[in-house]
């Protein structure tokens, strides 16, 4: 019987640090010399030529595209850190169905500090229309009930986010029974 991979899911809203804290974690693990994949939800985006607009239809749409990639790498054994909004209770749980090893990592942070630092332009670019559609703003953001780590952008360096997600990874690890792939 194989072992599946994890499902490592960085969410939160806009700008809260998932692409960056995904990266890390990604070289870190990647560091151990663990098989691990990176899919990121601008670029799944990109890929697909910016088909999907960002109604919750849509983003439930493009979230589901990940999903299905990220599918098909665990269940080769190999890790997924997947950052991706994921800002509906749904659209979680159906993450949660699908994979046996499943591990939730909410980026906590407000809709005005994100939009404060607003790396990618967003919030900018966003705020100018006159339907922003942004998650957080315009689009419910359901925060997670029960994720398996919080981590707390522009309250703590990116750095020590990573090493909470890497302690609760480790233990995850050695709490499973050897070859356990449910």
């Amino acid at each position: 019987m194989t072992k599946h991979g994890r499902l490592i899911l960085l969410m939160g809203i806009s700008g809260s640090g998932k692409t960056t804290l995904g990266r890390m974690l990604t070289a870190r693990l990647r560091q151990r010399a663990a098989p691990v994949c990176f899919i990121d939800g601008d670029v799944v985006r990109g890929f697909f030529g910016d088909d999907l607009g960002f109604s919750a239809a849509e983003r439930n749409q493009a979230t589901r595209r990940m999903a299905f990639g990220a599918f098909t790498v665990v269940e080769l054994g190999i890790d997924v850190v997947m950052a991706n909004i994921a800002g509906s209770s749904e659209t979680r749980a159906f993450l949660r169905s699908k994979f046996p090893r499943y591990i939730e990592v909410f980026c906590s942070v407000d809709f005005a500090t994100a939009g404060r630092h607003d790396v990618k332009g967003v919030y900018r670019r966003a705020m100018a229309l006159e339907d922003p559609q942004l998650v957080g703003h315009d689009v419910d953001f359901d925060e997670p009930t029960d994720p398996s780590v919080v981590v707390h952008p522009y309250q703590e360096p990116p750095e020590e986010s990573l090493e909470r997600i890497l302690a609760f990874l480790d233990t995850e690890s050695s709490a499973r029974p050897h070859g356990d792939d449910a």
